[in-house]
């Protein structure tokens, strides 16, 4: 059912918008084929569905404690000049961001040490498997056609573009690549996961917050991201506000000084906010 109740007076125009397309879009589908890809719908534009952005845009929306939120950030993004346009979108970005976008690792808080090494392991024993039973495939052998279309098309050294059609991704007409006469292995390729995961193990955020317990992972993240995008937009780390959006989006009883805490008992968060 579409909602027909007028969204109150505070809610920033970006975030009615978002409002509108999330509670009256759809997933829609998306597709890798071609250049640049496609698609239409919820999928394309947010890369997540609409059942977990509808509940966090309508909480952004209604929940009464998000008016003194919205009023206090629109007054800090202000300047003689007038409000900073678009700031609502890239505050919304960076929610979603936050709140979905996950390592990995994450999944392995409680033993970061053994997990990572135990799949690392685990891989590197797949990989003897395949060589030893002789059932090993090179990797050009497994990709679809259209895999390879991106790659080709963008190659320094020739001009050929493929240009599928349906008939080509369905393999009535597969045209020519051109590609290096030795690929890798499957096997080969799991060998370098086995590496890579070993080298990275410990750079997680789940590590990054070992030392404050009793609100959950999810939570630290999001206050850990939310309070690097306003120090990097604001000059400040606003622990008021990501309290407040703690609270309305996850459910915790958190306050001002438990982010602080929080964020001053964690080193710093090494994924990059995104720039929109």
């Amino acid at each position: 059912m579409k909602p027909t109740k007028k969204l109150p007076i505070w809610v920033p125009p970006a975030i009615r918008t978002h409002y509108q397309r999330i509670t009256h879009g759809n997933d829609g589908t998306t597709w890798k084929s071609g250049p640049y890809g496609g698609g239409c719908g919820l999928l394309l534009e947010y890369n997540h569905p609409k059942e977990k952005l509808e509940p966090v845009i309508t909480k952004l929306c209604r929940d009464p404690e998000m008016e003194s939120v919205w009023r206090r950030l629109e007054r800090s993004y202000g300047d003689p000049r007038g409000v900073r346009k678009g700031w609502d979108d890239g505050v919304f970005r960076c929610v979603l961001w936050a709140l979905f976008g996950r390592s990995p690792w994450d999944k392995f808080a409680k033993d970061i040490e053994e997990r990572p090494s135990e799949i690392a392991d685990k891989v590197r024993e797949l990989s003897a498997l395949l060589r030893k039973y002789e059932v090993d495939e090179t990797a050009w052998d497994l990709m679809e056609p259209c895999e390879f279309e991106d790659a080709i098309d963008r190659h320094y050294y020739t001009a050929f573009t493929p240009g599928y059609q349906d008939s080509d991704i369905d393999g009535h007409r597969e045209p020519g690549l051109f590609l290096c006469q030795n690929p890798p292995f499957i096997s080969d390729l799991l060998e370098r996961l086995g590496q890579a995961i070993t080298a990275k193990k410990n750079d997680y955020e789940a590590a990054i917050f070992l030392r404050d317990k009793g609100h959950g992972l999810d939570y630290r993240i999001f206050a850990s991201r939310m309070c690097t995008h306003f120090t990097k937009q604001l000059g400040g780390p606003r622990y008021d506000i990501v309290a407040t959006l703690s609270r309305v989006l996850l459910g915790v009883a958190v306050d001002e000084g438990t982010v602080r805490d929080t964020i001053r008992s964690a080193h710093k968060d090494k994924y990059p906010v995104p720039e929109r």
